[in-house]
């Protein structure tokens, strides 16, 4: 890994503004040519030294992601109050 921090909050700005690599429902999605020219553009903005670490990296912040939901829709599952809710405040960059 180079040098330069990874800052996730400006890696995620700039991951959303390719769909081809997260929104299933798009034809793009299957398409492995502009997944890879999607992800070339993304490395230089993340930082990391190759694909492979870049791959392993949403796969990191996805992982976590998924686990805090799964975290909320368990606590409310579980009949526990509304303060008592496990609550991840997110703000949405556009």
């Amino acid at each position: 890994m180079s040098s330069k921090l990874f800052d996730t909050i400006e890696f995620l700005k700039s991951y959303e503004e390719h769909p081809c690599l997260w929104n299933k429902t798009i034809p793009d999605f299957h398409n492995r040519l502009k997944r890879d020219a999607a992800e070339e553009q993304l490395l230089p903005i993340s930082g990391l030294a190759n694909i492979k670490e870049l791959r392993a990296e949403i796969r990191s912040i996805r992982g976590t992601y998924n686990q805090e939901v799964g975290k909320i829709n368990k606590s409310m599952r579980t009949g526990s109050g509304t303060s008592d809710i496990q609550c991840v405040h997110a703000k949405r960059y556009h």
